[in-house]
């Protein structure tokens, strides 16, 4: 978020400055100096921010999450999942809301990640089309993991079609095609170290055509998913 972003939303609600800045709890000569570019927009405003334009969790700061274990860092996962509304996690403790494109990049990072958090990022990728793809995508390059990205956008790309969304559908379909001139050769799964060899087999005789296509060793579907 930055100060261009601030105004426009002001704008759009047709607040004066000085009633802007009172919601924010900041100065008014402060909220202008933002505004026009010659102060920054700090973590803590631009959570102050989405809460009082009512902007999606996409508008949050994205930051590094620091480095857990892999338990850990599923049970965090599912947290947030939670917190942005995943119904199937409902049940769990929430976090606070982050921003989606943290949720999708540290779940790419992790070699060995459990099922149920698989099946939530379709939903994710549906649900915050908004997320920074630039930095998902640099992420997912960065690990290896851009076959997982391309096999779970095109499977949220299929609900795109269900729901005729046409938006999301030319969203899907471009991240698609960038993607494709980095689809490694080598195979990919979500447990790239958990797999027995007799799983792999299974696995790649039932995977979808878009998991062979994405060289993905899983068995997800759309009619395992909910969005």
């Amino acid at each position: 978020m930055n100060g261009e972003q601030l105004l426009k939303e002001r704008l759009s609600r047709n607040w004066e400055q000085q009633n802007a800045a009172i919601r924010l709890k900041v100065s008014q000569p402060y909220l202008s100096l933002i505004e026009s570019g010659k102060r920054p927009v700090t973590e803590k405003l631009a959570k102050r921010a989405v809460k009082v334009f009512s902007l999606p969790p996409t508008a949050l700061p994205v930051k590094e999450t620091p480095e857990l274990s892999r338990t850990k860092n599923e049970n965090l996962l599912a947290s947030q999942l939670a917190g942005l509304g995943y119904p199937e996690f409902s049940h769990l403790k929430k976090t606070r809301k982050v921003n989606p494109t943290i949720v999708l990049s540290t779940a790419l990072e992790i070699d060995d990640l459990d099922s149920r958090v698989v099946e939530a990022l379709p939903w994710l990728i549906f649900n915050f089309p908004e997320m920074d793809w630039l930095r998902v995508v640099d992420n997912a390059k960065l690990c290896d993991a851009q076959n997982r990205l391309g096999f779970l956008l095109s499977l949220a790309l299929i609900a795109a079609k269900q729901t005729k969304d046409e938006n999301k559908k030319d969203l899907f379909k471009d991240l698609l095609a960038g993607l494709e001139k980095s689809r490694l050769a080598s195979g990919d799964s979500f447990r790239r170290k958990a797999l027995t060899e007799a799983e792999k087999a299974w696995l790649k005789e039932k995977r979808s055509k878009d998991a062979r296509h994405w060289r993905v060793l899983s068995n997800l579907s759309i009619e395992h998913l909910i969005f």
